[in-house]
This record gives structure tokens, C-alpha cells and sequence, in this order.
């Protein structure tokens, strides 16, 4: 929690980076997959290929709350990962498989 601008960030970080030869592609399927969740997102470090899940939640206005809300923030960060963690993972770890090839595993 940054208590200076009220808010909550709860990241979640894939166990696998993409490789340097993949990065390109695997910012191709994120972007792809961001452009269809309603809250989140996932980025990639481009200097070491590590693969995040941010969820954030401002408390600024609502502090009573922030119990709920927090809850509420780690639950959606986890769905949202595993949901997403197998097409993921297959893509980071399997060369041949292509964009297409993962966003099919989303499906």
C-alpha cells in the first residue's frame, strides 16, 4: 500500500521469463490479452523478460473499505492469473508455438 497517494497495487509474477528471442512476441500476446480484461493488466519487463500481473485500487476516498477492497483486489489479481497462467506459461517455455497458438489456449 502506498499510504502517500492511497492506493493498493498487488503484482503478481509469472515463475518463467520470456526469453530475448520471444520478448517481441510475447508483448504481441499480452497486449492481446490486456485488450480484453475489464480491470488489470499484464506487462513484461523488457530488460529481463519477467511476466506481472498488476491489479490496483484506490483508497484515497473510500478508507473504510479497504478491508473489503483488498480482499477483493487479490481475489481478482489470482483468478485472473491462473486463468491465464497455463496459455501463458506454454507459450514462454515452447518456442514453436505461436501467438495465435497460445490465444487459442485462452479460449
Amino acid at each position: 500500500m502506498d499510504e502517500k497517494r492511497s492506493f493498493i497495487v498487488v503484482m503478481s509474477t509469472l515463475p518463467v521469463s520470456a526469453p530475448p528471442d520471444r520478448r517481441t512476441d510475447t508483448a504481441v500476446l499480452l497486449n492481446k490479452i490486456n485488450w480484453k480484461l475489464g480491470v488489470g493488466n499484464f506487462e513484461m519487463d523488457p530488460s529481463d523478460g519477467e511476466v506481472r500481473f498488476r491489479t490496483s485500487v484506490d483508497l484515497e476516498h473510500a478508507p473504510e473499505a479497504a478491508r473489503a477492497l483488498m480482499k477483493q483486489l487479490f481475489g481478482l489479481n489470482v483468478v485472473t492469473v491462473g486463468r491465464h497462467y497455463h496459455a501463458l506459461l506454454s507459450f514462454l517455455t515452447n518456442r514453436r508455438m505461436t501467438v495465435e497458438d497460445a490465444e487459442l489456449l485462452l479460449k
